[in-house]
């Protein structure tokens, strides 16, 4: 449920309307108590990564969860403003993790 808003909005904003192949790729790993998600596309990237949180209620709502049950937030990240020759947006956070019990 924490996933499934970040790949819409990539898909939605990022991959709709591309007139090349969208690529879209989720990775999960396991990062001490945690699992660590990237979501990323080669879409059309956003304009200001702050926005992201701004327009979407969805988003605003996981970051929320995001911070009382992981102490950090979902991070934004315009694919451009790192590589100019590269297009789309990255998305990372960690969510709540726990093997057995005793972990």
């Amino acid at each position: 449920m924490l996933i499934q808003p970040i790949v819409e909005n990539s898909i939605e904003h990022g991959l709709v309307g591309l007139e090349r192949p969208g690529i879209l790729t989720i990775k999960l790993s396991k990062q001490e108590k945690f699992l660590e998600c990237i979501v990323e596309d080669n879409g059309k990237g956003i304009d200001n990564a702050s926005s992201l949180h701004k327009k979407s209620a969805s988003t605003k709502l996981i970051n929320d969860f995001l911070r009382k049950t992981t102490k950090s937030e979902l991070k934004v990240i315009n694919k451009a403003d790192i590589n100019v020759d590269q297009s789309g947006a990255l998305v990372k956070f960690l969510i709540p993790f726990k093997f057995t019990e005793n972990d």
